[in-house]
This record gives C-alpha cells, sequence and structure tokens, in this order.
C-alpha cells in the first residue's frame, strides 16, 4: 500500500498556473506505480471541505466529491469527481486498489450551529437525557 498524499501537499491556489490536479497527477504515475509493485493506494479525503485548500479533515459535505459549486469552488483540494473517477478507472486496470480515507466524523465545515439532543450513558450502560 502507498499512501498518495500528506499535509503540506499545495492546493489549487498554491499551485502554478497550468497545473494538474493531485487526482491528475496520480492517474499519469499509475503505470509507474504498478510497475514498482505497488497493489493498492490510499487517497486523502476527498469529500467538499471547509475550502479548496483544506485537506479534506474538515468536511462541509459528505457527498460532494468535487461536484458542486460550494465553498467557494467546485473542486476540492485534490480535483473534480470526473479527474477522481479517471484516477479510479485507470487504476482498476491497472490492478491497483483505491482506499478511501473516509473522515465521517469531522463536520467542522458547516455554515451554521445547530441545536441537538445527547444522553448520557454511564459504565454500565444506564442513560438519562443530559
Amino acid at each position: 500500500m502507498f499512501q498518495s498524499f500528506e499535509w503540506y501537499l499545495p492546493g489549487p491556489a498554491d499551485s502554478l498556473a497550468g497545473t494538474s490536479s493531485h487526482y491528475a497527477l496520480l492517474t499519469d504515475l499509475l503505470p509507474h506505480l504498478s510497475s514498482i509493485g505497488i497493489t493498492h493506494l490510499w487517497l486523502p479525503p476527498g469529500c467538499k471541505a471547509t475550502n479548496a485548500q483544506d485537506n479534506g479533515y474538515g468536511i462541509h459535505d459528505l457527498w460532494d466529491l468535487g461536484e458542486f459549486k460550494a465553498k467557494g469552488s467546485r473542486r476540492t483540494k485534490w480535483g473534480t469527481r470526473e479527474e477522481l473517477n479517471t484516477f479510479c478507472e485507470k487504476a482498476h486496470q491497472l490492478n491497483i486498489g483505491v482506499l478511501w480515507d473516509a473522515i465521517l466524523n469531522h463536520k467542522a465545515g458547516a455554515d451554521g450551529k445547530e441545536v441537538s439532543q445527547g444522553v448520557k450513558v454511564d459504565s454500565t450502560g444506564n442513560s438519562s437525557p443530559l
């Protein structure tokens, strides 16, 4: 398995004009990665985050993978949904598995506060409203 990202990779505003997205760069690298024996690639969280520079851990929308204009951009830091699809298709053609870093519990990218209910549970499993 190969981790295909790290925290300090530049986002779209940091990249030079005309450079490819992270997904496009990975797609170009797939033949080489396959030739050296890489069988799986670990992708960064690809959901729409707080902004296009966010690494994907400040999730705004779990279902937006770079399809909708939100949070100042259509794409995520890593690219568009179409680029992700192209990458996955090429990876599968080369028998490279794709692992998704799913960050389902981070909800820092909301647009407002919400009221929520909680239940206190003690160590024996007894619960009571807060």
